[in-house]
């Protein structure tokens, strides 16, 4: 993880100012190898070349800048980016909620739910609750991330 390996503020911005030279060093020869293809007839191998150049150095400081970006957050003090945590805790949010809903009243159902299966409606009712909690602690974590 990057907070954990860069954990002095001092460092993580120097890391940020070598990331975002780096991407701009990569844009100027992506911007290069543009203006090379077009003294280049188009189709023609060389005019290939220097296109797909340009294209791998425009991907190149694309994530060099995403990095960089990283490392900013972290020298001001706040976490990189957590795509994989703030996409669990929505899910956790939304299935806890309808969940919740759905098994504390059954009327929504028509009464599938509670005559389809041989659990009392105390049961039930503490099952939607739980779930319908749950729903309530991802749906804080999760606007509180956001």
């Amino acid at each position: 993880m990057v907070r954990k390996k860069y954990q002095s503020i001092g460092d993580a911005a120097a890391r940020y100012e070598f990331y975002r030279r780096g991407a701009e060093g990569l844009d100027d020869q992506a911007i290069r190898s543009y203006n090379i293809a077009a003294q280049y007839e188009e189709g023609s191998p060389d005019w290939k070349k220097n296109i797909e150049q340009g294209d791998h150095f425009r991907e190149r400081a694309r994530r060099f800048m995403h990095t960089a970006v990283r490392f900013k957050r972290i020298a001001e003090g706040g976490k990189p980016f957590r795509g994989l945590e703030k996409a669990t805790t929505a899910a956790a949010a939304i299935i806890g909620l309808f969940g919740g809903i759905l098994f504390l009243s059954n009327g929504i159902t028509g009464n599938v739910i509670g005559n389809f299966t041989n659990m009392t409606n105390s049961t039930m009712n503490w099952i939607g609750g739980v779930l319908f909690a749950v729903g309530l602690v991802g749906a804080f974590m999760y606007f509180r991330r956001r």
